[in-house]
Order: C-alpha cells, then sequence, then structure tokens
C-alpha cells in the first residue's frame, strides 16, 4: 500500500493516441466488471448449500491450519522478523532484478513503483488457478509497467527476460543440484 502511496502520482492510464478521460472509463469499467464478478460468485457461495458446503469443507480446515501456524509466530519475535523482512527482502531483490531487465532495454521505472507492481502480479498469479501463475503473472507485469508509463514492447521484453531468469531457468541447475544434495545425504 505504501508503494502505491509512493508512486500514484506516476502512473498514467490515458492511452497514447487517445484521449485521457477514455482510459480512466476503461478503467472504471474494469473495476465494475470486477465489482460484479466477484458479487455473482459471492452469491453462488451464499446461496447455493451445495456449493457453500463444498467450499466450507475445503476452506475451514485451511483457515483453522493457519490460525494454528500464525499462532505459533506470532509466540516467537524472531520467526515474525524473519518472515517480515525475509519477504520485505525478496521482494525488493525482485524488483531489482525486474529494474535490471528494464535497464537491459533502456527503460526505466522507480523501486517503490516496481515493488508495487511486483506485488500485485504475484497476488494475481497466487490467485490464478495455473502453476506457478504462468502467464498470469507476466501479463500483470506486462500491465503494469505500460501502466506505468514504459512502451509496451520493451515492458514485455523485460518482462520475458525477467521471469526467464527467475522463474524458467532455476529449475535447470536446481535440480541438478538437489540430485547431488541428495546423492551426498546433505538432504
Amino acid at each position: 500500500m505504501t508503494c502505491f502511496i509512493a508512486t500514484a502520482s506516476d502512473f498514467t492510464f490515458a492511452r497514447t493516441g487517445g484521449s485521457s478521460s477514455s482510459g480512466a472509463s476503461d478503467t472504471a469499467e474494469l473495476v465494475l466488471i470486477g465489482i460484479i464478478v466477484v458479487g455473482v460468485l459471492a452469491s453462488i457461495v451464499f446461496f447455493v448449500p451445495r456449493v457453500r458446503s463444498r467450499i466450507v469443507g475445503v476452506v475451514k480446515p485451511q483457515l483453522s491450519a493457519a490460525a494454528d501456524n500464525l499462532k505459533a509466530i506470532a509466540k516467537d519475535p524472531r520467526k515474525l522478523a524473519h518472515l517480515f523482512f525475509g519477504n520485505l527482502l525478496s521482494q525488493v531483490l525482485f524488483a531489482v532484478a525486474l529494474s535490471l531487465c528494464l535497464h537491459a532495454y533502456g527503460e526505466s521505472a522507480s523501486l517503490p513503483a516496481l515493488i508495487l507492481i511486483n506485488t500485485m502480479a504475484s497476488l494475481f498469479g497466487g490467485l490464478a488457478p495455473v502453476p506457478g501463475g504462468m502467464g498470469v503473472v507476466e501479463a500483470s507485469l506486462i500491465a503494469g509497467l505500460t501502466a506505468y508509463g514504459i512502451p509496451s514492447t520493451e515492458a514485455a521484453a523485460a518482462v520475458l527476460t525477467y521471469r526467464m531468469l527467475t522463474s524458467y531457468l532455476p529449475p535447470a541447475w536446481g535440480y541438478p543440484s538437489l540430485m547431488w544434495l541428495r546423492k551426498r545425504a546433505y538432504l
């Protein structure tokens, strides 16, 4: 949230070659469509007992496990600090990597804006029902960068480079490393 407050003046939704009011109306339409979709889904869950019981049966154990984990973490301030600062450091490092990929294509963006864009893209990728948010994260990152003012071609190139370096290549050397560690009984 603080990243959005720090960078809100840098975001523009106006289209090139068109009026700036159409960009704002498109954004309002998207927000309205999102609210309607959430309302319809919530209504289905609330008013259809079979759907409600199935969702409650799946979600309730997960929520109780999460509550138990949060209680355990809250009892140990050191774990809480590791969790908070580790996540903060992770977000900053991913934003720096995205910044470096943008720089490779001759573009730049502020670090708070990149943290916000990356965090929102990760959120959308986590909500999507695809492994690792594949495709959703890339689309969200490109949309966020173009909304920030990066040209779409450079944004797409930088995002694909970024995702290649941070998500798709690490398993290529991670798997042999894991096998090496298991073979020597380190894991």
